[in-house]
Parts: C-alpha cells; sequence; structure tokens
C-alpha cells in the first residue's frame, strides 16, 4: 500500500515542476555559473600550462647565457 500512495504524491509533483515556472531563473542562473565555474577550470589549467611552459624557457635562455669566470684568474 505504501508504494502506491508514494506514487499519487511524486507524479504530481512533477507535473507541477514540469509546468510552473516559478524558480526558471534560478535554475538557469546556477546552471550557467556551472558553466562559467567549468570554463574557468579548464581555462586555469591551459593558463596554467602556458605558464609554466614560457618561464620553464625563460630560465633556460638566462642559465644558458650565464659563462662563469675564468677559473685561471688571467685578464683580457
Amino acid at each position: 500500500m505504501m508504494p502506491q500512495r508514494t506514487n499519487d504524491t511524486i507524479i504530481p509533483l512533477l507535473r507541477r515542476l514540469a509546468i510552473e515556472t516559478d524558480g526558471q531563473d534560478l535554475i538557469e542562473y546556477a546552471l550557467l555559473t556551472t558553466f562559467i565555474g567549468f570554463a574557468g577550470a579548464a581555462g586555469w589549467n591551459l593558463m596554467q600550462t602556458g605558464l609554466g611552459t614560457a618561464y620553464n624557457s625563460y630560465i633556460n635562455a638566462v642559465w644558458s647565457m650565464w659563462e662563469p669566470a675564468d677559473p685561471v684568474g688571467g685578464g683580457a
């Protein structure tokens, strides 16, 4: 008997949720916020990779420009 009563309660609730538009804006804003959050996370990963690559190439270029001093101490 209990499952029948649950179905009698849920079906009208689902119909009402499908027909009524109250709260629709809230759902749209939640979906938009979620989309922006996922896009920001994906963009952050791409930006982090690009910045890491640029930083590493800069460091490698700077280290390759460095020349150690002459250990003999001879002048020019």
